[in-house]
């Protein structure tokens, strides 16, 4: 897990929710050993919309329109 700006490899990683929507910004990235792919999962801080990547992804874009679709 990728939790603003830190690896975490393994324990408990709580990520921040707030009642007016905001949370932390999160990457979860995900290995298959067996087939040698890796694939990330990225919770944008803004909407809290989730997008999905091939490969492993970590530098995050200035915020644009898309990231509210």
């Amino acid at each position: 897990m990728y939790l603003a700006g830190q690896f975490y490899n393994d324990g408990k990683v709580l990520v921040r929710f707030d009642p007016l929507g905001a949370v932390s910004d999160h990457s979860v990235i995900l290995g298959q050993p067996e087939f040698q792919t890796l694939f990330t999962i990225e919770m944008l801080p803004l909407t809290g919309l989730i997008r999905f990547h091939e490969g492993e992804f970590l530098e995050r874009e200035m915020p644009n329109d898309r990231d509210f679709d």
